[in-house]
């Protein structure tokens, strides 16, 4: 996003449109907002030197600086797709860090933090197990960890099949 305002300011608030590749011999991402810009350009005025989707591309190719620290290589192709090769070094030195420090805690949320109660079924032990009894389990503890992880107080309340 911020490599189409340095080359367009007038369309600094325009989406990327970023997205994974669907191929990975392509790259790990790819931009599909120089088509959309070229619509909208279209419409408004073009700018001198842009007279197709892939000139726009390589607008915004020469806004990205060339030493960024994540992207190992960058390519146009097709009608004007940004093509983006994500660094391992890169992405070794996150993952290490989410291995060693685990998963960062997001921001607080603007409302205050609650206390809350998440009542979901244990297996009937009046019937045979099978894995069917797992699912309200699994999804009750999923949701539970996941009003913990945001900072919430979680009670846990289970009920016992039939009783």
């Amino acid at each position: 996003a911020t490599a189409i305002g340095t080359a367009f300011p007038d369309h600094a608030d325009a989406d990327p449109v970023v997205q994974r590749c669907g191929n990975v011999k392509h790259g790990d991402y790819q931009c599909n907002a120089a088509m959309r810009l070229f619509g909208a350009m279209k419409k408004a005025g073009m700018p001198p030197g842009i007279n197709s989707p892939q000139d726009i591309a390589k607008a915004i190719l020469a806004a990205i600086p060339a030493d960024n620290p994540a992207v190992e290589s960058l390519e146009i192709n097709g009608p004007g797709f940004l093509l983006c090769r994500v660094k391992g070094a890169y992405l070794q030195t996150h993952m290490n860090s989410l291995l060693s420090d685990g998963v960062p805690r997001p921001p607080p949320p603007q409302a205050d933090y609650k206390q809350c109660v998440v009542d979901f079924s244990s297996p009937n032990i009046a019937k045979e197990m099978h894995v069917g009894h797992l699912r309200s389990t699994i999804i009750g503890e999923s949701v539970c960890r996941i009003l913990e992880f945001t900072g919430h107080e979680v009670e846990r309340v289970n009920h016992v099949g039939d009783w």
